[in-house]
């Protein structure tokens, strides 16, 4: 797209140096350097990478609770989530911000190996763990909840004080910024749901003072 919304520039030329876009001219006016590979692309559409900015890189194959969070092998979650991760990249998206549920390993495994080794994929953010209240957003309906705290299906638990530390652990295990679960269900919903805790505004500040000291961001 051009600058005033029509349907793009043709004919142009674009340097990519050292992985960026350093130069875009007029396909008559770029003189080519010795050594320098050219790709021809007339026949497509150049543009800028996709960014899906709210998706959850879990490796999940069901939506009933118990498949999902008591597979037998949970480290196969890792290789699903790659090829979901894979099939996102296919449709043009090249960075992710992964919001959480379930271990933050499996996630962190992908983003790097393709960080470090050099594995082909999107860049890819990730929250670590996310944050619930006790007994709130983390919470699996129909589980016995201290399953739940020792499992931590969807997200680790912590209140007042403990936030700040959850945050911390958080950064230093390699989180790209901080989820945290705020309340729970919408205005309209099940009983069971809309009577489940909520993080106080004292909870919501130590979360977001703890982030931001590093300088991360919260979502």
């Amino acid at each position: 797209m051009g600058r005033s919304g029509g349907w793009g520039v043709r004919d142009r030329s674009v340097l990519v140096e050292y992985g960026l876009i350093s130069k875009v001219v007029p396909w008559g006016e770029f003189v080519v350097a010795a050594g320098v590979e050219i790709i021809d692309a007339s026949r497509a559409t150049v543009m800028p990478g996709l960014i899906e900015g709210h998706c959850h890189v879990t490796g999940e194959q069901a939506h009933d609770p118990h498949m999902t969070h008591l597979e037998s092998y949970p480290e196969s979650r890792v290789l699903r989530g790659l090829l979901d991760v894979w099939a996102v990249m296919a449709q043009g998206f090249t960075t992710l911000l992964s919001m959480g549920h379930g271990h933050p390993n499996h996630v962190a495994a992908i983003r790097n190996a393709m960080d470090r080794e050099g594995l082909p994929g999107p860049r890819i953010f990730q929250p670590g763990w996310s944050l619930s209240q006790s007994g709130g957003h983390g919470h699996v309906t129909g589980w016995n909840y201290e399953v739940v705290k020792i499992l931590k299906p969807r997200s680790t638990f912590a209140d007042g004080y403990g936030v700040r530390v959850a945050v911390r652990e958080n950064i230093g295990c390699g989180a790209d910024f901080i989820t945290i679960y705020t309340g729970e269900g919408w205005p309209i919903g099940p009983a069971e749901v809309l009577r489940r805790p909520r993080f106080r505004a004292e909870g919501i500040q130590a979360d977001v003072e703890g982030a931001h000291s590093p300088r991360y961001r919260v979502r």
